[in-house]
């Protein structure tokens, strides 16, 4: 069946509750959408710091979903990630790292994901970048923490050009040192600027790379 849920404006009228089921639209011109994880046995679930929903399953392994319920980003099994079963019984999230533990039948295995708590006092202060500098043959991930919740984020070249943009999951952005075009950034120092949507509680830090 999938899973249902019990909206905010339900929780006054818990002796009558109207559950509903998350459809997404297929976008093919049909006007036809599917229920979000249609005929998934789901054993657990955990929320974490940007929102998204980890779904554990019975013999399906994880699946990754965006804050609005409406894209799948990922669906991690044993045969495509270091996830030591399909069978997950739990998942606990530490928020302050990102990082998710999934309780399987044959024990259990962590992800480090992209989404942390923002701090309370978030400043140009508490944002970091990391790894920084960026070393030449580092093809992973730049991370930049400490930020906002949710902040729009900006990667800038030293003189203003707009390298990168997105949106932080919770406190946390990641950038995979390209710019808008999937072209490798040059050597050089970048900033990150990154505010919330009213433009307040701006956070600047650096990022130097090196090819």
């Amino acid at each position: 069946m999938g899973p249902i849920v019990l909206e905010t404006s339900q929780f006054s009228n818990l002796d009558n509750p109207i559950f509903t089921q998350v459809k997404i639209p297929r976008n093919d011109g049909t006007n036809l959408a599917d229920y979000l994880l249609s005929g998934v046995d789901i054993t657990c679930i955990a929320i974490d710091a940007g929102g998204r929903k980890w779904f554990g399953t019975n013999d399906n392994g994880v699946y990754l979903i965006s804050s609005d319920n409406m894209t799948q980003l990922q669906h991690f099994l044993s045969t495509n990630s270091p996830l030591l079963s399909n069978n997950i019984q739990s998942i606990a999230i530490n928020h302050a790292t990102g990082e998710v533990f999934f309780g399987t039948d044959k024990g259990l295995c962590s992800y480090a994901s992209d989404a942390t708590e923002s701090p309370d006092n978030p400043g140009s202060a508490t944002a970091y970048a990391y790894p920084n500098p960026v070393k030449p043959g580092y093809k992973g991930l730049i991370t930049v923490g400490g930020l906002v919740h949710n902040a729009t984020v900006k990667i800038v070249t030293s003189t203003g050009a707009l390298v990168a943009e997105g949106m932080a999951n919770g406190g946390t952005f990641t950038w995979n040192g390209n710019d808008r075009h999937g072209k490798r950034v040059s050597s050089g120092v970048y900033m990150v600027l990154s505010a919330d949507q009213n433009g307040k509680q701006g956070t600047v830090c650096k990022i130097a790379v090196v090819n």
